[in-house]
């Protein structure tokens, strides 16, 4: 959000309290989304995580100043502690791109930085790192027992067992495709996003006939259809299945189904005829 923007918002916002609360999400929400970017971005060079860093300087100073645009004045000690927070929240940005700066060779550095700021002991969040970096998969291994030598030395004892920053970023079955937790629905792995109109005639028609062949609604103390209710039933099946005889094109000329009501052998059902 620009200055501008926060300019026109801000005086929209009747009280003090609800100005704070508005430019505390909005800094909660900047700082989400660039994390969330990052990981976009992989992978990261050691010049582009240096540029990121200077980018999240720049926009740190920038929305320190958010509150300053309310109407409603606030006090030097307000306007601190807003900026505090400001740089807390986008301090949460540091730890990753500061690994993310050092070089995967010699791999002592970028273990020691990965123990220094990310500092926990979790295998799962150096490969992301690693993932994050580029680097390639036959040259993690090496670079994990690296890890998991210096991670269990008496000089890392202080460590925790998984970062807050890192642990929700990445998920592990995404890290050889997207990477990303917010990825593909992993609970749908056979969700198809295409409409198949291939047969749909045919199984219209065919549950048309069923339900008029066995009288399936009678079954709750409705009586069969009569015999001219059949011929008025079977003369609008006709007519949708005239409707529907033309080839269906989609988007782009792209045709997406053949005809409704034609069967899988080319012929055409007797409703449709």
């Amino acid at each position: 959000m620009s200055n501008d923007q926060a300019g026109e918002i801000l005086p929209l916002v009747g009280k003090q309290q609800y100005a704070r609360a508005f430019c505390d999400n909005v800094v909660e929400h900047l700082a989400n989304t660039y994390i969330a970017n990052i990981v976009q971005c992989r992978p990261v060079s050691e010049v582009g995580a240096e540029q990121m860093l200077l980018d999240k300087y720049v926009l740190t100073k920038g929305l320190t100043t958010l509150l300053t645009h309310s109407p409603t004045p606030s006090s030097a000690t307000a306007n601190t502690a807003f900026q505090k927070r400001v740089n807390n929240i986008m301090a949460r940005l540091d730890p990753l791109l500061k690994t993310l700066q050092v070089r995967p060779s010699p791999p002592e550095g970028l273990v020691q930085a990965y123990l220094i700021h990310i500092a926990d002991r979790s295998d799962t969040n150096f490969r992301k790192i690693l993932e994050l970096k580029g680097v390639r998969k036959q040259d993690q291994t090496a670079l994990v027992e690296m890890f998991g030598m210096h991670r269990d030395g008496k000089a890392n004892n202080h460590l925790v067992q998984n970062s807050p920053l890192l642990t929700p970023l990445m998920n592990v079955a995404g890290l050889g495709s997207t990477g990303l937790g917010i990825g593909a629905p992993s609970g749908m792995p056979g969700l198809q996003t295409r409409f198949d109109p291939t047969g749909f005639g045919e199984k219209l028609f065919s549950a048309a006939r069923d339900s008029m062949g066995t009288g399936g609604v009678s079954d709750r103390g409705v009586s069969p259809l009569g015999e001219d209710a059949k011929a008025a039933v079977e003369g609008n099946l006709k007519s949708i299945g005239k409707f529907f005889r033309r080839d269906i094109t989609g988007f782009g000329g792209m045709n997406i189904g053949g005809r409704f009501g034609a069967k899988r052998d080319g012929s055409v059902d007797d409703y449709t005829k």
